[in-house]
């Protein structure tokens, strides 16, 4: 997404007073993303209470000093997901109350066939009922456009 684009969609929530969350990372490693910090502290900047929080598998965490740093530049939420154990080191972080762990051992126990686009045989049906994520949130991809659902991997 340009910065144009972001900013411009900063300022159009910021018009509407909006109060929510932001969530600025749809799919991929968001720490990966050379200009992070500076995203992070615009966003911080022009929405000072709001909440905005991260999706991390922790690859780029190398100290529980680095997730302090994430929390400084304004960071409220910091979920990260260990999938193994080469960020253990990252447990101690669980301690700081904007951070949540999730081990995900049992990540294939959880799997099912989101919306039919794996080809794979599902392990676990798809669950009952209805997604109420597309009632309270809103998924804006790197073209700007929206979307409606963050399992829509063909946008």
């Amino acid at each position: 997404m340009s910065w144009d684009t972001f900013t411009k969609i900063l300022l159009d929530l910021k018009s509407l007073n909006y109060k929510g969350a932001i969530h600025p990372y749809l799919m991929s490693e968001p720490l990966t993303d050379k200009g992070f910090d500076n995203l992070v502290m615009t966003i911080r900047k022009i929405f000072p209470r709001n909440r905005i929080l991260i999706n991390t598998n922790g690859d780029y965490l190398k100290s529980v000093n680095d997730v302090r740093r994430l929390i400084n530049i304004g960071l409220t939420d910091i979920i990260i997901n260990l999938y193994d154990k080469s960020n253990e080191h990252l447990v101690k972080a669980s301690g700081i109350k904007q951070v949540k762990i999730n081990r995900l051992n049992g990540l294939r126990r959880m799997y099912y066939n989101r919306g039919g686009l794996v080809n794979e045989r599902p392990i676990r049906k798809r669950p009952k009922g209805q997604c109420d994520y597309v009632l309270s949130k809103m998924y804006i991809n790197y073209l700007g456009d929206i979307i409606l659902c963050c399992s829509d991997y063909l946008y």
